[in-house]
């Protein structure tokens, strides 16, 4: 370290300064004016047309996705303690985490069930799981995959 040394501050004049547009000021008259001139233009144009195009997402493809077919749901699943369970994670669509416990043999078809016993299903969704995450699309496929991983439950539309 070295020593210390001295250092002068200087404060300059704090007040605050007269406004240029303010009252006396020769500004004034010409802010008034603009402003007319401005109230005038907006109250005599028309008001913008709606957005009629078209939008785009990032990633996505142009064309619209396939929809899934109506897959009807079984009833909740009942675990058997003698199997191998599987944990799942479920990140439902309005933020709410749902632990789903199913058995390696269970289908994704039944973890929808458990999704639509919690009251999370009335809407058309995708389940999307992995990184990148991609769709569960087959509803007759096993989630011994899933054991342990987040699943993300996306609305379509």
């Amino acid at each position: 370290m070295g020593r210390a040394r001295r250092v002068r501050f200087v404060v300059d004049d704090a007040r605050p300064l007269p406004c240029p547009w303010g009252e006396g000021s020769p500004l004034a008259g010409e802010l008034r004016q603009a402003m007319a001139r401005q109230e005038a233009q907006a109250a005599s144009a028309a008001p913008p047309a709606a957005f009629q195009g078209a939008g785009q997402t990032l990633g996505g493809s142009s064309a619209a996705p396939a929809a899934a077919p109506v897959v009807e749901l079984p009833d909740a699943p009942v675990v058997d303690a003698t199997k191998p369970a599987v944990k799942i994670r479920v990140r439902l669509a309005g933020g709410k985490a749902l632990t789903a416990t199913l058995n390696a043999d269970h289908t994704v078809a039944h973890l929808r069930a458990v999704i639509a016993a919690d009251g999370g299903g009335e809407t058309p969704y995708d389940l999307l799981a992995g990184f990148p995450p991609k769709p569960l699309a087959d509803a007759s496929a096993t989630v011994a995959d899933l054991n342990g991983q987040a699943v993300q439950m996306k609305l379509r539309g």
